[in-house]
């Protein structure tokens, strides 16, 4: 017969208590990479939008020429390419899942 331990618990209750930790580890692992990838792509959108806005000021301020440019920031490729006609800067860069991205802004200067 079974007899009741009154020192401790007994092995099938610490392996059903291990088996519920187990599955709330489990459904909660995809949740985390998912946030993880959300932050690194934000991160890559402020710096992106960063060079966008430096890059604008530098050409606004002091009247520098409109030079096409690829940047490379903590292994992340962006390119910068100008539309003369609209004065028009586009920021492209390829995140993590290979999603393409843009940010535009415009120089409004007096040529």
């Amino acid at each position: 017969m079974l007899r009741k331990c009154d020192k401790g618990y007994i092995l099938i209750e610490m392996l059903v208590s291990i088996n519920i930790l187990f599955v709330l580890c489990l459904s909660l692992l995809p949740n985390y990479f998912l946030v993880k990838n959300e932050r690194r792509n934000l991160e890559n959108i402020n710096e992106a939008n960063q060079l966008l806005h430096e890059e604008l000021l530098h050409v606004i301020l002091e009247n520098s020429r409109r030079v096409d440019k690829t940047l490379v920031v903590e292994d992340m490729v962006y390119q910068l390419k100008w539309d003369k006609e609209l004065n028009e800067l586009c920021i492209n860069w390829e995140n993590k899942v290979q999603r393409n991205n843009k940010r535009c802004g415009y120089a409004n200067t007096n040529e």
